[in-house]
């Protein structure tokens, strides 16, 4: 009777195992879920803060959200196409405002974490042109246009550069 109750203790034990094993990955994954909700969820709640800045015409409070809260954002994080598109939304506020030298650091930030973003390139070079009349930026903006003649702000700035230089002879 004894053998009967310790072999029967132990397929308890194991059957508690068992059901502990298989439970355990369901219940990580409810918990991985939640924690990644609560993630999205923030920065879309700070993303949300910076529109609502930029409706206002606050483009410091902007600027502040994206510097600060978005700053450990990189290329690859699940968060890094709203921060792309505020990088976007903020230097093209800044083109047009003719900040320059804004427009570079900005730019720069943008650039950096992903050279490959053809749009961070053209405002790269375009505010590096209009910041430091750095004739290499002017060259590498001809380029970029050569390698993707259907971008369209590329196309926009080649234009104008092209313009103003003919204009400038």
């Amino acid at each position: 009777m004894f053998l009967f109750r310790y072999s029967k203790s132990i397929e308890s034990e194991l059957f508690d195992l068992l059901l502990s094993i298989i439970l355990m990955p369901s219940f990580s994954r409810k918990i991985e879920h939640f924690a990644l909700e609560k993630y999205i969820e923030s920065y879309q709640e700070k993303e949300q803060q910076a529109l609502q800045a930029e409706q206002q015409g606050n483009m410091l409070l902007f600027a502040s959200i994206l510097s600060h809260d978005f700053v450990n954002i990189q290329k690859g994080d699940r968060i890094y196409p709203q921060k792309r598109e505020l990088l976007r939304r903020l230097c093209t506020y800044l083109y047009r405002q003719q900040a320059y030298v804004e427009l570079l650091r900005w730019a720069t930030i943008w650039f950096q974490l992903d050279e490959r973003d053809v749009t961070a390139l053209a405002y790269y070079y375009q505010a590096l042109w209009r910041a430091e009349h750095n004739e290499g930026a002017l060259l590498a903006l001809q380029q970029a246009g050569q390698r993707f003649p259907k971008h369209l702000l590329l196309k926009e700035f080649n234009q104008l550069n092209s313009v103003e230089s003919s204009v400038g002879k």
